[in-house]
């Protein structure tokens, strides 16, 4: 099992846009493609920022998954849409995780 952490930093003229998105298309598509998105945050404190983790299987489905999903004309059409008044986020990370060898593995 494979987790991906990604952190959007979320342009404050952005936020609509992007929770808009989300919520009016791209779960509907990540889940098209395979994506099991164990779940979405954002910090409390206020700072603009979306925060959602991913459980993969291997990193072949990860990588398949995200190819197809990024080259669907679906996910093309709505992310030129939501972006067409500008960017609505500044930066993007992700990270691969896996269990810390002293964890006990109960995400396994």
């Amino acid at each position: 099992m494979i987790y991906e952490l990604r952190i959007y930093d979320v342009l404050p003229q952005g936020r609509e846009a992007l929770y808009n998105r989300f919520r009016d298309d791209a779960l509907d598509l990540l889940a098209r493609h395979g994506f099991d998105i164990v779940g979405m945050w954002e910090p409390s404190d206020g700072r603009e920022k979306l925060f959602y983790l991913l459980r993969w299987d291997s990193a072949d489905a990860r990588e398949r998954a995200w190819h197809a999903f990024r080259n669907d004309p679906d996910w093309i059409r709505v992310k030129s849409g939501a972006e067409a008044a500008g960017p609505i986020v500044s930066k993007m990370e992700f990270f691969l995780l896996h269990d810390a060898p002293f964890f006990p593995g109960k995400n396994a």
